[in-house]
């Protein structure tokens, strides 16, 4: 049994016209007939009655159009379905965000006010499936064709006002040997950054706090629990009275916030290259400031 069949079928059925059914369809009146034998001989039934020239739905063949249409209505519905998907996912845009997280609510409000209709998917979690753009950071100046450096930004020691070093106009990895370090865990590009100066500096932290959430890192300084190196731009610190940054003596610190395509640009052209644009834009804007 082929949905061809059925289709043939239930136009027969509702017109109950063979020639009328024919022209409809645009096929021949022979071919028509041929098609309902062929099913009425799969099935082992007679689907109609017939009076002379005309034919009559049977008990048989109303059973039979009952569920044809019920076949087609759920096709019908899964189509629908399939092109209200297909026209979401055109209007949606899924980010991995690993650094400069505190400023994707503004990124996202101006993105918003141009393409109200657009949808995001946010996640720092990189398992958690493929995405079309990632916004990350490192210490080293991409090579790939697919990537976008936002931002180059410096880091500073980030203290609270009331730490005795919070005087110093500037400090040495040295003066911070007797205070405790907060850092962000492994998982995080800015741990492997920190890493990565303090290694370069020969400095062994004294570490009294890991933690998984730059948000409540935050908290914590504010607490005045420990000392951190942090971005002096995208952590919106600059902002907070109890903290205090100071830049390092012995090199400058810093990071690229980079910004990479995941996808292929022909998944959604004119949606990726809106939203790449607008992105290098307003990070170029916090690059001047």
């Amino acid at each position: 049994m082929e949905l061809l069949q059925l289709q043939y079928f239930r136009k027969a059925a509702r017109l109950q016209h063979i020639s009328l059914a024919a022209e409809q369809l645009h096929i021949a009146q022979p071919a028509l007939s041929q098609s309902i034998k062929r099913l009425e001989r799969e099935l082992g039934v007679p689907l109609f009655d017939r009076k002379g020239r005309h034919i009559v739905l049977n008990e048989y063949g109303k059973i039979l159009l009952k569920h044809t249409e019920q076949i087609f209505s759920s096709l019908e519905s899964a189509q629908s379905e399939i092109f209200k998907l297909q026209n979401q996912m055109k209007n949606t845009i899924s980010l991995c965000v690993k650094a400069a997280s505190a400023l994707m609510p503004m990124l996202l409000e101006e993105f918003h006010s141009l393409y109200p209709n657009v949808i995001f998917h946010i996640s720092q979690d990189t398992a958690s499936g493929e995405f079309d753009f990632r916004i990350h950071s490192g210490i080293s100046f991409p090579e790939d064709a697919n990537s976008d450096v936002l931002l180059k930004e410096g880091l500073s020691v980030a203290l609270h006002r009331d730490n005795p070093l919070a005087d110093k106009e500037r400090l040495s990895f040295q003066d911070l040997s007797d205070n405790s370090f907060m850092i962000l865990e492994p998982g995080n590009d800015l741990y492997h950054t920190t890493l990565f100066y303090f290694q370069k500096a020969g400095f062994r932290p004294k570490t009294s706090l890991y933690c998984s959430n730059p948000s409540m890192l935050r908290d914590f300084l504010d607490r005045n629990y420990g000392i951190a190196l942090l971005p002096e731009k995208t952590w919106n610190l600059q902002n907070n009275d109890a903290i205090v940054l100071k830049k390092l003596t012995d090199f400058s610190c810093f990071r690229y916030i980079i910004l990479t395509r995941c996808r292929p640009l022909s998944a959604n052209p004119a949606l990726f290259r809106e939203f790449r644009n607008l992105t290098v834009s307003f990070f170029n804007s916090l690059q001047n400031m």
